[in-house]
């Protein structure tokens, strides 16, 4: 599987990032819809993309409004949106005075698709992708387990992660894991409910991933480096800090 970093940072883009999006280019599956959601258009193969969203913090949705764009002379045909309830929220972004073109109007069909404790993963040709619900502001984030020809992508992104979480990452082949701020601003990130390195790596040590990726990246951050070289203190897997148009391979 293809991995493709298309948004890296939190909150707002700075000159280097934009914010939340990863795409795998080759399955149609997109994690997250930030301002790096306009980079899918030159990434589309697929004629139906699903897009499963942590979240509906703006900078983590605003990029579905890139749609126009993103379909522009590709053969899209169906789009599916997964995401915690209420999911009908998205409707809001697209409409009046947000927007001027409802979902339903695009030119293509749309579907969406609302996570619950009691159907928590979905199937998308024959992959697998689960969902846990894990602690955030404004009622949580989800966080996505892909599961395809017996390898792994874990996407955990704005949550202060925690020992429990260990479970749901187990053995992944890849870990893209949100890392908003260095160990001496962990106040602010237990305050924001996000995440710093001391606690992604313990975690990831853990659960015995193989590959773990530092993500959603304070958009402030003169050295994010920074976040590597705490991490590698605890974690002794590969530890690689994610930047916009990365490509990996799982």
């Amino acid at each position: 599987m293809r991995v493709v970093f298309l948004g890296t940072a939190g909150y707002h883009p700075n000159k280097k990032r934009q914010t939340a999006c990863v795409m795998l280019p080759e399955l149609g599956i997109v994690f997250d819809a930030g301002t790096g959601f306009f980079r899918v258009r030159e990434h589309l193969k697929t004629e139906k993309l699903y897009v499963f969203l942590s979240h509906y913090h703006w900078d983590h949705v605003i990029g579905l409004t890139f749609l126009i764009d993103v379909a522009y002379q590709k053969d899209l045909k169906q789009l599916s949106l997964y995401g915690k309830p209420p999911i009908g929220a998205l409707n809001q972004l697209f409409s009046n005075p947000f927007f001027p073109l409802p979902l339903e109007k695009h030119s293509f069909e749309s579907h969406l698709h609302e996570w619950s404790p009691q159907h928590p993963s979905w199937r998308v040709g024959k992959t697998l992708v689960e969902a846990r619900l894990f602690p955030h502001h404004s009622g949580g984030s989800l966080g996505f387990r892909l599961t395809h020809k017996g390898k792994t992508v874990v996407y955990l992104t704005d949550t202060s992660i925690t020992a429990d979480a260990a479970s749901f990452i187990e053995g992944a082949d890849l870990f893209i894991c949100e890392c908003n701020f260095p160990n001496e601003m962990k106040e602010l990130a237990i305050k924001t409910t996000h995440s710093y390195p001391r606690l992604v790596a313990k975690v990831a040590q853990e659960a015995q991933v193989k590959h773990l990726v530092l993500y959603h990246v304070a958009p402030l951050l003169k050295r994010p480096s920074v976040l590597k070289r705490q991490a590698q203190r605890i974690f002794d897997g590969e530890i690689t800090l994610a930047k916009d148009e990365m490509e990996l391979t799982v």
